[in-house]
């Protein structure tokens, strides 16, 4: 297997495709996963550029944009980066994609996904998921997909740079909006995902009591915010609620994060994504320090699951961990390869929401979840 992450800062649309694809063209990749900032829209020069310069169209390209992006080299603010993996006929692959997520997110990501079903020739290993941050709701993304598949999943929004008006998901020289698409990868291809948020859960667990959407009316026998000042012991105006969240649990104890967005007098709390009611939560906290170290666990618990040299690694990481740590954001990047301990091929963005197991290796099925705030790793290679 050939796997080589490549990127480019040229602000040209052509160009900077040209330059992606010649850099990539000695490898021929098989699949090839891009992700680049919101300013190269309407992508038609880049990608016109990215097969002149690449020589081949029988490949399968996916990807999205974000708020930057990740490389082996770099954390960037502004650019292109794309992973070629060239699987020398050992591995198998096939995609599907779907439109119109505005208000029937799960309907369509549960159609996309029994596409996917459909066009496999033969078994996959995981899947790559990619949707509209903007327009698709990541709660009934994941809900969709999980309704129709065990199959572990690494992906997540695509953003704009916060801007919030405009993302967009790639699939094959084309950029569409209010759209999911999904690429689902098998054959001799070893794999380990693992996801790490550093936000410690504190305070009493209680039951969600009341929702309506994303907000949350009460918890226990309180208003939810009442609630979290409680555990907090403090009001929230007074606080960074950047570095507060709820940690919402799972029957096996593991928990996923929800950010909070803004609460009213009424004492409800709007979170970035739903709850349901009956769902256990505490409130979570996290400082600069573990927000990074999170990097360090999540590679942990994927190395323990590992039985194979990586060839490549795929990170999704919430955009809202790079606003926290701004500069130190480029921490996620070095702590990945101090430990790794070499120069490994890495693709990946800071998107508007995750997808992920909690962790998951090998020809296992799961539960995949939608995240807020965390770090999600994904290292690939051959298999032994």
């Amino acid at each position: 297997m050939k796997v080589r992450s490549v990127y480019s800062n040229d602000p040209e649309g052509y160009d900077a495709g040209l330059s992606i694809g010649e850099q990539l063209r000695d490898i021929s990749p098989d699949i090839v996963i891009i992700h680049c900032t919101i300013h190269y829209k309407p992508f038609d020069d880049f990608f016109d550029g990215f097969y002149d310069g690449i020589g081949k169209r029988d490949l399968l390209l996916i990807g999205a944009t974000g708020d930057g992006y990740y490389h082996t080299d770099e954390v960037g603010t502004q650019g292109i980066v794309a992973m070629g993996i060239n699987g020398e006929g050992k591995i198998n692959y096939c995609y599907s994609i779907a439109h119109n997520l505005d208000g029937k997110s799960f309907e369509v990501s549960q159609s996309c996904t029994e596409e996917l079903e459909k066009n496999r020739k033969e078994s996959l290993k995981f899947a790559l998921c990619y949707y509209d941050g903007i327009t698709g709701d990541g709660v009934s993304v994941v809900e969709g997909i999980r309704s129709r598949t065990k199959l572990p999943i690494i992906g997540g929004a695509a953003g704009d740079e916060r801007n919030f008006i405009e993302s967009y998901v790639f699939c094959n020289g084309k950029a569409y909006r209010n759209s999911i698409v999904l690429a689902g990868i098998g054959g001799k291809i070893a794999f380990s995902i693992a996801g790490r948020s550093g936000w410690h859960p504190i305070g009493d667990a209680k039951i969600v009591q009341s929702t309506s959407g994303k907000e949350i009316i009460t918890i226990g026998d309180q208003s939810a915010v009442n609630y979290v000042e409680t555990q907090l012991g403090s009001r929230l105006k007074q606080l960074d609620l950047r570095l507060f969240s709820l940690a919402v649990y799972n029957k096996k104890e593991e928990f996923f994060l929800r950010s909070f967005i803004r609460w009213n007098e009424s004492g409800w709390i709007t979170l970035a994504g739903r709850i349901k009611e009956g769902d256990l939560v505490r409130v979570a906290h996290g400082t600069f320090k573990t927000i990074i170290h999170a990097v360090d666990e999540a590679l942990q618990q994927v190395q323990l699951d590992q039985n194979f040299n990586p060839l490549g690694a795929i990170v999704v990481s919430c955009a809202a961990r790079k606003w926290i740590l701004q500069q130190e954001i480029d921490q996620e990047r070095q702590r990945l390869l101090n430990i790794l301990g070499k120069p490994l091929p890495i693709v990946g963005f800071p998107g508007y929401g995750e997808i992920s197991p909690y962790q998951i290796s090998g020809d296992k099925t799961c539960n995949n979840y939608f995240h807020n705030k965390t770090y999600i790793l994904c290292l690939f290679g051959e298999e032994a």
